[in-house]
């Protein structure tokens, strides 16, 4: 295993309360100024952090906050080839004679085809999106 992956394994092991360079040291068995060298290189690498001399992972800082809420949003393109060519007119014709009930039109008919999902991990999507789709289509 490589040295950095042995020091990114030992501060995410020690993550939730931070662990000092010297410790870090002490476990791989190197000088603590070698160690920072490592730090340093897993900072500038993304995936470790420092507060008050302490040394966190990234991915554990995240957690702390709480899960993050994912929003998926899908528009579907109209049904058919006729609706695409009408919905096409009629945004010509409003954008031409700069007609702001026909652009709003549109906008309503394009959001009764987007689909919005929020969840807190894929799992809650997954779940959701083929009736959400199935919905969709129906309206």
């Amino acid at each position: 295993m490589d040295n950095l992956e042995r020091c990114y394994k030992i501060v995410q092991q020690s993550s939730s309360k931070g662990i000092r360079a010297v410790e870090v040291a002490s476990k791989l068995g190197v000088h603590r100024t070698t160690a920072h060298s490592y730090l340093n290189t897993l900072e500038l690498m993304g995936k470790v952090y420092s507060e008050h001399g302490l040394w966190y992972a990234k991915d554990r800082k995240d957690e702390s906050i709480g899960e993050k809420e994912i929003e998926l949003t899908i528009k579907l393109p109209p049904l058919d080839e006729e609706e695409r060519q009408r919905e096409a007119e009629l945004r010509y014709i409003a954008e031409k004679y700069e007609l702001e009930s026909l652009k709003l039109r549109l906008k309503f008919l394009e959001e009764l085809r987007t689909i919005k999902i929020k969840g807190k991990n894929i799992e809650d999507i997954k779940e959701q999106l083929p009736k959400l789709i199935i919905e969709t289509l129906e309206k």
